[in-house]
């Protein structure tokens, strides 16, 4: 064997390495979290049990005080909770294998199951949220995990509230081309710098990382929302012209022939 021959041979078995090593530190970073999430995930149900308990309890005579301390241990607790829960997600998802569950589901009626779960949030903020969906899923349903696909809605839908102004509008777009559907969450909020779209799909990353004016969350729910997508075969992509000019979060999902 040449020494040129050699050299590759040796350059391809360090490379061959390096990969195992890295593929072996992400595993033992995602059992890590799974373990630590599900360890915590118990008790803090347990915290927010009694603590709803105590709160909603009329025996218990609680001065004003009391209450707003209660209610403060909730607000937490239940931050934490879905803090938590995205943990989870991820380290499901993080997985090589993904399960699916394919089936048809009306399109129309899943986007409205989920605007509905943020009906508090945007009253909050004076956000409303807008349908425009092609008049093609009136007669047709998609064929997709349906579980997956909420979520998905779910993580950018949050994700457009958390950066949309007061008194905002988010708009939901569907539309179908060729053998797939587009679907584009849109806001008129921070928007997005160059700079950053091409990572805030990374696990972990935030925009406004730190510990002064930090980004809400852990910065997983982008990264869960690729997952979800790519388990379909699809594709996520962002659109922003830049800082306070709005962000449209889209996927595609291709579609039975």
């Amino acid at each position: 064997m040449s020494k040129s021959v050699l050299k590759i041979v040796n350059a391809n078995k360090k490379l061959l390495l390096v990969k195992e090593a890295a593929e072996s530190a992400s595993q033992a970073k995602s059992d890590f979290i799974s373990c630590l999430s599900h360890e915590l995930y118990t008790p803090l149900n347990a915290i927010v049990g009694f603590s709803e308990l105590l709160r909603d309890n009329d025996s218990i005579l609680l001065d004003d005080e009391s209450h707003e301390n209660i209610d403060i241990i909730l607000k937490n607790a239940r931050a934490l909770h879905s803090l938590i829960k995205e943990m989870i997600e991820f380290s499901k998802v993080n997985q090589e294998n993904i399960e699916m569950s394919l089936s048809y589901c009306d399109l129309k009626d899943l986007l409205y199951k989920c605007i509905k779960i943020f009906e508090k949030q945007t009253l909050r903020k004076n956000i409303q949220i807008n349908l425009n969906i092609s008049s093609e899923f009136e007669e047709s349903k998609i064929f997709v995990d349906e579980r997956k696909l909420k979520k998905i809605i779910f993580y950018l839908l949050s994700n457009a509230i958390m950066f949309s102004f007061e008194d905002g509008i988010i708009s939901i777009e569907a539309q179908k081309l060729k053998n797939e559907i587009v679907i584009k969450v849109c806001d008129a909020g921070i928007g997005i710098d160059p700079e950053y779209q091409q990572k805030i799909f990374l696990p972990f990353f935030q925009v406004q990382g730190g510990l002064v004016n930090k980004t809400p969350g852990v910065g997983l729910g982008l990264s869960i929302s690729k997952s979800l997508v790519e388990s379909h075969n699809g594709k996520i992509w962002v659109e922003s012209e830049g800082k306070n000019k709005g962000t449209k979060l889209c996927f595609s999902l291709p579609q039975k022939k």
